[in-house]
């Protein structure tokens, strides 16, 4: 029987997946690769926003809980079930019926974490900063309690449970929980929620998707290129502000890009430097043109843009920041009273981790340098986000597909069937 692998995504990722997925090696491995669209399942209102899916492949839609436990019940121990995104899936941070759902299947389970930036990590991680992290969530708690009290207990039942991970698998037992079979990270395990991993689940550190891409780029000195590379981040048109109904901007879209464009100007001024535009992933073609006034701007091609960059801009905490750090470009941060708290938090933390300067763009910059490069912090960085020392070599997928079918071959010879 043909193995197939089943990956559980929702449409707010698809160009991510779409680049990220190599279904190349999924395929001249034997596997059936299946897309489970369950946008209108967990957030049905990005449909809209996102359209359907294209990857390519075969596509079921998942519209219901009942949808998804008609497919588990037709799934055996030839598949395997990939939750994509683990990094941000409320799926995997926070458990609901859709994984119970998925973890009562003869299938593997897998889950796919690739993409970490420190602005979700947990509040103890980072020791040098954390009296500093905290006297500012007891400001905020003091400012406005009713708003940041629950916030807090969530915050800090997750700090408890990660202290006691992995969790048993009896313990999971109880609950009608299945843990993971396999978790491929690129550094971390924090995002997961522990009732999730158990002793069984085969956590592979692996690297992030970001970190592959930029691997096969070729580097040429900072010194030697010419351009500045913006990182667009959408401002308020992001897709997430849209889905969770919570914009922290306290200006309008074409407020915001007229501050970056102004604050972009004055950088190509100070430096002598041209200025292109890395656009967003989950920015559509064309959709950026105009906003940006005269600067061109890129589809797609964020990894080769800033392995030619003389430098790296970013207004708003990207996590393609991770590659600027792999080609030791040197990074500055543009912030503004109007991002809000989130975005200036997010940028406060990579500059931290960074050892990179912010500019305050409320007022006009007069003088701008090209800030230096701490290796140190940026090897800190590389270690902590990107891969890890001690992390498995070889492309991302391959690794997968490798560790999948030893699943399946276990598991059908455990079962009395071939794989």
């Amino acid at each position: 029987m043909t193995a197939r692998l089943f990956l559980l995504t929702q449409s707010p990722y698809t160009r991510h997946i779409a680049s990220s997925v190599d279904a190349e090696v999924l395929r001249s491995s034997g596997f059936k690769f299946i897309v489970l669209d369950a946008t209108d399942l967990l957030l049905p209102v990005l449909r809209g926003i996102h359209g359907e899916l294209a990857l390519g492949e075969e596509v079921w839609r998942v519209s219901t809980l009942e949808d998804l436990r008609k497919i588990s019940t037709q799934l055996t121990t030839n598949d395997i079930v990939v939750f994509w995104g683990a990094y941000y899936d409320r799926q995997l941070s926070e458990p609901t019926p859709v994984y119970d759902i998925v973890s009562k299947s003869h299938a593997l389970i897998g889950a796919v974490n690739s993409g970490h930036i420190p602005s979700h990590l947990p509040l103890t991680h980072d020791v040098r900063s954390f009296s500093t992290r905290m006297a500012r969530k007891l400001s905020d708690i003091a400012i406005n309690p009713s708003e940041h009290v629950p916030h807090l207990g969530r915050q800090l039942r997750r700090i408890a449970t990660s202290a006691v991970r992995p969790r048993s698998e009896p313990a999971l037992a109880s609950q009608g929980r299945r843990p993971l079979d396999y978790l491929w990270t690129g550094s971390m395990t924090q995002p997961i929620s522990s009732s999730i991993i158990s002793e069984v689940t085969q956590v592979r550190f692996i690297h992030t998707f970001d970190y592959e891409k930029i691997q096969h780029e070729e580097i040429h000195p900072a010194e030697e290129c010419e351009s500045l590379v913006y990182l667009d981040s959408m401002g308020p048109l992001h897709p997430d502000y849209v889905a969770q109904g919570n914009n922290p901007f306290s200006i309008s879209s074409e407020e915001y890009f007229a501050l970056i464009r102004r604050s972009l100007i004055s950088l190509a001024s100070s430096s002598g430097s041209d200025v292109v535009i890395a656009a967003h992933p989950r920015a559509s073609r064309g959709s950026l043109e105009g906003r940006y006034g005269a600067f061109p701007v890129f589809y797609e091609e964020t990894p080769l843009l800033i392995a030619s960059a003389r430098a790296v801009i970013d207004a708003g905490g990207s996590a393609s920041i991770g590659m600027a750090a792999f080609a030791k470009r040197p990074i500055t941060f543009l912030s503004s009273r109007s991002f809000g708290k989130t975005t200036y938090r997010g940028q406060s933390d990579l500059a931290h981790w960074l050892r990179v300067p912010i500019v305050d763009i409320d007022s006009p910059i007069d003088k701008w340098e090209i800030p230096k490069v701490n290796d140190d912090a940026y090897a800190t960085y590389m270690h902590e986000f990107l891969k890890r020392e001690d992390s498995l070599p070889g492309p991302f997928w391959v690794q997968v597909v490798e560790d999948t079918l030893s699943g399946l071959a276990r598991q059908g010879h455990a079962s009395g069937g071939a794989p």
